[in-house]
């Protein structure tokens, strides 16, 4: 087993306080135990258990896949399913009673828990209940979805943090993002590299900046509407243009609350600044929160019962515009 810090943090950058500890925890183990890399998506939890994984089984530091005969990987490998299948799940049961081939154990990597549904849970707690000596399970967490407590209460939990703005500029400078843009996807990753790289590559400032347009010109829906859905048009992630569709809308939100609040708001540009200045001018608190429930509640609504997506963007937008109308009467 090879655990050296400057191996498994090689190319890395972020929580070396938290990745020590999990090390320090695996070190101490005798390769049994549960281990839940809790934290938000796109913040390198799922490499960070990439590389212990190569080092606890000695697979070649060269070797970007995970295959090994005593390494079980459960991950979605169909973007189009919401769950991992219940009965991939269960083949966890089935590879832990069996033997280990090469290694003195048998280890488990779940990426991510959150793509699991109740059966899959229950599933994985039958698995838990039963894992004898000699085996690891290293479980990732994006803490986006609720965790049974029995799940949880047989994990040693490690927390990994939010990266910092200066984190994310540096990592993003490592990328071929116009360095003008840099500030912006670093103020609207929320922490998140993995976020920023998303936000870049499905045209987030140009959506930030159409939805400005909206906001500032408020009698022109449709207009708008129009414009916003083009950038659905002959797009593959349209899921993905409307969950940052939906962010965008939801940061204006919050901030114009803060604003109401007098707590410091970091605008990417000038745009949105005067954005934030109208909706906490046009809008009171309970208005506020009563359109963020509303945002949560469409968006939730659309990727549950598949509604259509210009129908529910439409709706959210509509109901912004009626909320600052009737103020302005």
């Amino acid at each position: 087993m090879n655990l050296k810090s400057e191996d498994i943090l090689k190319n890395f950058t972020g929580n070396e306080n938290a990745t020590a500890t999990l090390l320090d925890s695996i070190k101490k183990s005798n390769n049994t135990g549960v281990w839940l890399l809790r934290g938000p998506k796109g913040i390198g939890k799922s490499k960070i258990a990439f590389n212990i994984i190569k080092g606890m089984l000695n697979i070649e530091k060269d070797n970007q896949l995970l295959i090994h005969p005593d390494l079980f990987v459960l991950k979605k490998d169909d973007d189009k399913k919401k769950f991992i299948p219940v009965e991939e799940v269960r083949k966890v049961s089935t590879f832990l009673s069996k033997t280990a081939i090469k290694s003195s154990f048998k280890a488990v990597f779940i990426d991510a828990i959150n793509e699991l549904n109740h059966f899959g849970h229950n599933a994985l707690l039958k698995s838990l209940e039963e894992y004898s000596f000699n085996t690891s399970f290293i479980i990732i967490d994006h803490m986006n979805t609720v965790i049974p407590s029995t799940i949880k209460s047989r994990c040693k939990k490690i927390i990994f943090k939010k990266l910092t703005y200066e984190q994310i500029k540096y990592l993003l400078e490592k990328t071929s993002i116009s360095s003008e843009n840099f500030e912006s996807y670093s103020i609207l990753s929320n922490g998140s590299i993995g976020e920023a790289l998303k936000l870049h590559d499905n045209n987030a400032l140009e959506i930030h900046k159409l939805l400005c347009s909206f906001f500032l010109e408020i009698y022109n829906l449709n207009n708008n509407v129009d414009n916003i859905q083009k950038l659905f048009q002959n797009k593959k992630n349209n899921n993905n243009i409307f969950t940052i569709t939906f962010l965008m809308i939801f940061r204006f939100l919050r901030n114009a609350l803060k604003k109401l609040h007098n707590i410091k708001v970091f605008y990417i540009d000038n745009l949105e600044e005067e954005v934030v200045k109208k909706l906490s001018e046009s809008l009171n608190h309970a208005q506020i929160n009563y359109l963020i429930n509303i945002l949560y509640e469409r968006k939730k609504n659309m990727i549950n019962f598949n509604l259509d997506i210009y129908s529910s963007l439409y709706l959210t937008l509509n109901d912004i515009e009626k909320a600052i109308k009737v103020n302005e009467k």
